[in-house]
């Protein structure tokens, strides 16, 4: 199965395609343009058109609106992944999209109430760290960090003296005498 980028490259809509897509749109009181056939396990409608799969608010929205911009995705703003009423959608960026979705939450900290780490160290300002990692951000305590450095470290240690024995040849007694 096709799942095509290219939206520009399917227009102009034969009639009967046309027809299609609308046969399976119906309007809610809220405003939403309901996709009611296929879905994609997203659970954003998708429909199958000349050898590839398209989904459905994005080949709406480049009906009635206009081409979505390269580094652009369509926000649903009615937070209903059915809807493809151009409406209801927004152009954002990916980030954007995330941090609306409530994906990329960064402004408060996460376990605010925790004061202690769960090695029983105190979780001060002077003793706490922050990491990023893919917009997921949590505190590390710096007692502990160092901890698992040093023995990172101690562990490093050994396995170079142990490789430096073994090309010496010291570790292999040899037979004889």
């Amino acid at each position: 199965m096709i799942y095509s980028r290219n939206y520009r490259s399917i227009f102009p809509l034969r009639p009967s395609e046309f027809r299609r897509l609308a046969l399976h749109i119906e309007e809610h009181p809220n405003g939403c343009w309901l996709w009611t056939a296929s879905t994609c396990a997203g659970g954003y409608g998708r429909v199958y058109l000349r050898n590839a799969v398209w989904q459905v608010h994005k080949m709406v929205y480049e009906i009635f609106v206009g081409p979505v911009p390269e580094g652009y995705v369509l926000h649903h703003r009615c937070k209903n992944k059915r809807c493809c009423n151009p409406a209801h959608l927004k152009l954002v960026t990916q980030g954007e999209n995330l941090e609306l979705d409530g994906v990329l939450v960064t402004r408060t900290p996460p376990n605010p109430l925790r004061t202690w780490c769960k090695n029983g160290h105190e979780l001060t300002d002077d003793n706490v760290r922050w990491r990023t990692v893919h917009g997921k951000r949590w505190r590390v305590c710096r007692l502990c960090e160092a901890a698992t450095r040093a023995r990172r470290n101690e562990r490093r240690r050994a396995q170079r003296a142990a490789r430096r024995l073994s090309a010496d040849g010291s570790s292999h007694p040899q037979a004889g005498g």
